[in-house]
């Protein structure tokens, strides 16, 4: 897999950090020190960035894994499955969960339990972030503070664990919710 959620979060972790600016740029007046300046704006917006998709990928990854199945990661149908998700229908997803506290009522009588901490855990934070990608990478007005970002990086590292340590009957639910409609015939 070319996109791993574990170097999404280590990369967002990396663009906060000071850096050291390259010895040509350095003023001579500086030239016995080395120099640090802070994440610019962009840097903290990518880092947001980052962190969102860790979550996203790790979705993609685990319902391509499970449709068409990990062996088969290089193959055709495994990209045209990992790529026909969409933001939204996941998004969507995740505002009924977090706005219901449970399942879609609608698929309530085909799962194991009405509630499962570590998936609303996951879209909780799966809506967080969504709307932070967004204002990140689309609103000019938008600023980020080295706080907030730091607490959106730890929000999806939290995500991933709860998606991760989840019952596997809990994700697959999750999952099925995502790609099907309940009939009700």
């Amino acid at each position: 897999m070319s996109v791993s959620p574990d170097e999404l979060v280590a990369q967002a972790n990396k663009l906060i950090l000071p850096y050291v600016v390259p010895a040509p740029y350095v003023s001579p007046a500086l030239s016995h020190s080395t120099p640090s300046v802070p994440p610019t704006q962009t840097d903290l917006c990518r880092a947001i960035s980052s962190a969102y998709y860790a979550l996203f990928h790790e979705v993609a990854r685990v319902s391509a894994d499970l449709m068409v199945g990990a062996i088969n990661s290089a193959s055709i149908p495994y990209v045209q499955f990992y790529r026909s998700l969409e933001h939204k229908h996941i998004r969507k997803l995740c505002e009924t969960i977090c706005s219901s506290g449970s399942w879609a009522p609608a698929y309530v009588p085909y799962m194991r339990t009405h509630r499962s901490p570590s998936i609303i855990g996951f879209a909780t934070a799966f809506r967080t972030l969504y709307e932070k990608r967004h204002r990140a990478d689309y609103d000019p007005s938008f600023v980020a503070s080295d706080a907030d970002v730091r607490a959106v990086i730890s929000t999806a590292q939290s995500a991933l664990d709860d998606f991760r340590m989840a019952p596997d009957i809990d994700r697959k639910a999750f999952l099925v919710m995502l790609f099907t409609q309940p009939r009700t015939d």
